[in-house]
């Protein structure tokens, strides 16, 4: 592959003596080089050129001419603008470097290719200890020849590009004549200390150590701009062939690309990587052509999958379902893992004769390197030996999320399709993670994975995501909604219902320029087709006006319209609502066909008089038609009656983080170590606190939370979640207000949905047992109108009773 370098890096130092993979601003283009038959030959060789330098730079100065044979490839980027060539074919006595200011000068001059140098205006000099040849003379080094100059001192000749046969040796038999030749390791392998990592970190130069098994080393120097940086060091034994280079006495060497490794042997020695803890599952496993797999029937920890075979190769890490915002996958990491390597596969049966297509969506999560490549085989059968198997590599053939150094990618990485046409028979799909502790420790997670069969027209490819949130839904007559109380990607709201109707994909809280929005796409979905409603419960007999704000961006269609029903409650059959169009009662934000709307367009007020009873307002995405088009909504309004003087609002966090998706703005009491945040734990495999301990000293303040600026204006209570088990005692909370006094909600003995109001003392006298339910507890505001308001204070304080085990999980405190 021709190497566009579009980094434009400055970076002097040479290592080996070869600038590896290095590039500066200079726009080099090779000239068009043919062959030649010049009227020249060789009157000196390389050997007797190098005894001409003699610790300063040297200008030749007399008609002098070397051959020799290119050794070196700049193709794959691991070598840049350094030119090595050797005396002979095979059995060399000596090689040189020539560094050139050509760019893809692999295409010229191929490895195998015979040259002759000019010497005369040239420069000979030397860079930790490495003698090379150069156009100019730079401070206490050679420079470059550049092109102009390469066109009259270096001929290619009309001689076909010949096998270069490398001198094999061991490490402890280097002759320094040899450097800047072809040579190659037998009997080899990486050092257990960097199994598991990547050829190079990314844009730096990676020394990787070899060992032979007699325990003597030596360093591969790699460029962390070579097109296999992000690969993994392959853990077997065998040979390498590389260049052999120095570094101020320390022997290097340096490969063209990964063709000159096979490690493909056992270990040797005591550095031996035993095998895996095997396959798992596969036991109802069959030849499907038609696959939906979203993993929402398996249980969160789950590592045994009936229709699926989980193979851990090396090592004893599975892949493992786990959920997030209600979305469930499967995730590898070998982050702290115990093993020198970890690989493991997920098996995919597969009808080729039948499938046409193959897609997955994928995730990737503190990336320090890419783990995952997928592969078919034809000659497997579950239940055997996978390592036995024949498996063609099509990592390629897909986008696969990466590059999320710091966290985990937003949203779930579309692979594109896989045209499976060319394979035929019954195999499988491979997903293989590769990673260790001391190297790649990347999360992947992958979910949707999807195989299409063109000739039934009952087989689309995706799944219905189905409605997510409401629970803690009441019928509002006020609401001011601009979702700044949520977390970047949430999808799942106590307050409102999110329905994926047809696909997996929801409306979602995204943020650009400090605002928070709704958001929804189908660009790049999976799916065959995605509708998805955002529901909210009006009261329509006391809500007066409604409106809300768009913007469109990349519009090929207008997906979005607005409805209002009164035959529906939310967590009912939808299906069954009545639902009256109103769209063309507002201004929509469309038309941005290129970019995004610059400005939210407002919607104008809708009059909401004439509706009567309870029901709902629903934003539907439709994106029949091929509809990709982005559409964002904010500040969602509704106008009513205002008995209270105050936002009814049900929808507003009580602190931040009190849905414990982010950290909590702790007061005065820091976290307790006992409670933790926790993934999939909470509320519709969403994040929780979890507190457990056997027991206590003192009646322990667990946490307390700043005021929010979100406080509401007016409220009537507070509700939480809980889940779990308290053996002799109970909770207490402290609520604060503008004085500094607190008011006093003590829990006592919960088994149910319970509703607490305020008491004159902290009390922990009760027990917790909710049957591994989540109940919801109330905190009866009613009669309370002065809660604390300063956000440099305390508004929210949780403790626990003393000498009581507990095992308790909470999530989604809101004020209302």
């Amino acid at each position: 592959m021709k190497k566009s370098y579009t980094i434009k890096f400055i970076l002097t130092i040479i290592i080996l003596g070869f600038f590896t993979g290095c590039v500066t601003d200079d726009n080099y283009s090779i000239p068009k080089i043919e062959c030649s038959s010049p009227d020249i030959s060789a009157n000196i060789s390389i050997a007797e050129i190098k005894t001409m330098f003699n610790g300063n730079i040297v200008k030749i100065q007399d008609d002098l001419i070397i051959e020799g044979y290119v050794v070196s490839s700049d193709e794959s980027g691991n070598i840049y603008q350094n030119l090595m060539i050797q005396d002979k074919l095979e059995h060399p006595t000596n090689g040189i470097q020539l560094y050139v200011g050509l760019q893809d000068y692999y295409n010229s001059y191929p490895v195998g290719t015979k040259v002759l140098v000019k010497l005369k205006d040239l420069y000979l000099g030397q860079y930790g200890g490495v003698i090379q040849i150069g156009g100019t003379e730079s401070e206490n080094a050679v420079g470059k020849i550049e092109i102009p100059q390469a066109k009259e001192h270096l001929f290619k000749t009309c001689d076909p590009p010949a096998a270069i046969v490398p001198t094999i040796t061991t490490v402890d038999g280097i002759d320094a004549n040899m450097i800047n030749t072809l040579v190659q390791f037998q009997n080899v392998q990486i050092s257990t200390a960097d199994v598991g990592k990547t050829y190079a970190v990314a844009q730096q130069n990676t020394n990787i150590t070899i060992t032979d098994c007699n325990g003597n080393t030596i360093t591969l120097r790699n460029s962390g701009y070579a097109d296999f940086q992000s690969e993994i060091l392959p853990s077997g034994n065998g040979s390498i062939t590389a260049i052999l280079g120095q570094y101020n006495g320390t022997y290097q060497l340096t490969i063209r690309d990964t063709t000159d490794v096979d490690f493909s042997a056992d270990r040797c020695g005591d550095d031996v990587i035993e095998g895996g803890a095997g396959g798992i599952g596969g036991d109802t496993a069959s030849f499907e052509s038609c696959l939906s797999e979203d993993f929402s029937s398996f249980d969160v920890d789950s590592e045994e999958f009936g229709a699926y075979e989980n193979y851990a190769v090396v090592g004893d890490r599975y892949w493992q379902v786990k959920t997030f915002s209600n979305q469930k996958y499967i995730s590898l990491s070998a982050y702290n893992a115990t093993n020198a390597l970890n690989t493991t596969y997920f098996i995919v049966p597969v009808d080729f004769d039948k499938a046409d297509v193959f897609s997955f969506q994928s995730k990737d999560g503190y990336n320090n390197g890419d783990p995952l490549k997928v592969y078919y085989t034809t000659d497997y059968s579950i239940g055997n030996d996978v390592t036995a198997a024949t498996l063609t590599e099509i990592t390629n053939e897909f986008t696969i999320s990466t590059g999320n150094t710091n966290g985990y990618a937003t949203s779930f990485v579309n692979s594109g399709e896989f045209d499976l046409s060319s394979i035929s028979g019954q195999g499988y799909i491979i997903f293989a993670y590769t990673g260790s502790a001391n190297g790649i420790t990347t999360t992947m997670q992958l979910t949707n994975i999807s195989l299409k069969d063109n000739d039934d027209s009952t087989c689309s490819g995706s799944t219905t995501g189905g409605a997510i949130g409401g629970e803690n839904a009441v019928a509002l007559k006020k609401l001011n909604e601009d979702f700044e109380s949520y977390n970047v990607s949430k999808t799942s709201f106590p307050g409102y219902e999110n329905y994926a109707f047809e696909g997996n994909l929801y409306w979602s809280v995204e943020e650009f320029q400090d605002n928070k929005y709704l958001k929804m796409s189908a660009y790049n979905s999976s799916d065959t087709s995605n509708k998805a409603y955002f529901i909210i419960p009006v009261n329509f007999d006391d809500a007066k006006t409604f409106s809300f704000k768009t913007v469109d961006g990349f519009n090929n269609g207008d997906p979005l319209k607005v409805y209002y029903a009164t035959n529906y409650t939310i967590g009912a059959d939808f299906t069954q609502a009545s639902l009256v169009d109103i769209t063309n009662k507002f201004t929509i934000s469309t038309g941005n066909t290129g970019n995004y709307g610059s400005t939210f367009t407002a919607s104008g007020e809708f009059d909401l008089s004439s509706i009567s009873g309870n029901g709902v307002l629903v934003f539907e995405y439709d994106s029949t038609g091929g509809v990709t088009t982005t559409m964002e909504i904010d500040d969602i309004s509704i106008v009513g009656e205002d008995t209270s003087g105050g936002d009814n609002s049900s929808n507003t966090l009580a602190f931040v983080g009190g849905d414990f998706e982010n950290e909590m703005n702790l007061g005065a009491r820091s976290l307790m170590s006992y409670a933790t945040y926790e993934d999939g734990t909470g509320i519709e495999g969403s994040k929780s606190l979890h507190i457990q301990t056997s027991g206590t000293s003192s009646n322990d303040y667990v946490f307390s939370t700043l005021s929010p600026t979100t406080m509401p204006s007016s409220y009537s209570k507070i509700t939480f979640k809980l889940k779990g088990t308290a053996g002799s005692k109970s909770i207490s909370i402290n609520l604060y207000d503008n004085s500094g006094g607190y008011y006093r909600f003590n829990l006592g003995e919960i088994t149910a949905n319970t509703t607490i109001t305020s008491s004159g003392s902290n009390s922990y006298s009760g027990s917790i047992n909710t049957n591994g339910d989540w109940v919801t507890i109330t905190l009866d505001l009613s009669e309370i109108t002065d809660l604390n308001t300063d956000t440099s204070k305390d508004l929210f304080a949780l403790k626990i009773g003393k000498a009581s085990d507990f095992n308790v999980y909470l999530d989604d405190f809101y004020i209302q």
